[in-house]
């Protein structure tokens, strides 16, 4: 599926909760320290790719972005498989199946923020690796293990790596 959009930023807008008044003041860094921007169009284009062949899925985007004359491109792949291990018709069978995946992104910014810009990471490029597995315990139970590995190209090395792990009971 390919995908194209184009729209003006605002300069002015209601937005509850903070001093910013729309998406070109956000982006001027609030009048302190802007990036720089030119003009006031945002435009998207990309495409994704959507596989399944039996328990194998997968998946790809690449997306290129223009937000005010700043440019930046993205893509993600990932992959999973499905292996199923023992009678998933039974709902008392323990472990019927696993899931592992693979995901990998990427975002690289054509631009630089200045250093005392409001939000210095929107423009560091970055990289992500996530691993997973899910673990079906029983019909309706299953267990997922997640682990994201950042890349990020920031002044000073972040350490934002991240585990999460989530059982689901769907009702």
């Amino acid at each position: 599926m390919g995908f194209y959009y184009r729209t003006r930023l605002s300069e002015k807008a209601r937005l509850r909760g903070t001093f910013y008044e729309g998406d070109l003041d956000i982006l001027d860094g609030a009048g302190d320290v802007p990036l720089p921007i030119s003009g006031n169009r945002s435009e998207r284009y990309g495409g994704n790719l959507d596989v399944r062949l039996g328990g194998l899925s997968a998946f790809g985007q690449v997306v290129h972005e223009t937000l005010a004359g700043l440019p930046r491109t993205g893509f993600e792949v990932e992959a999973g498989w499905r292996i199923v291990l023992g009678d998933l018709a039974d709902p008392g069978a323990l472990f019927p199946a696993i899931q592992p995946a693979i995901r990998f992104s990427r975002l690289e910014n054509d631009f630089h923020a200045p250093p005392a810009f409001v939000a210095p990471s929107f423009a560091w490029d970055w990289e992500k690796l996530d691993v997973g597995l899910r673990v079906t315990i029983v019909e309706r139970l299953d267990l997922t293990l997640e682990y994201a590995h950042h890349d990020v190209a920031a002044p000073r090395k972040i350490r934002h790596d991240e585990a999460l792990a989530t059982l689901r009971l769907r009702l």
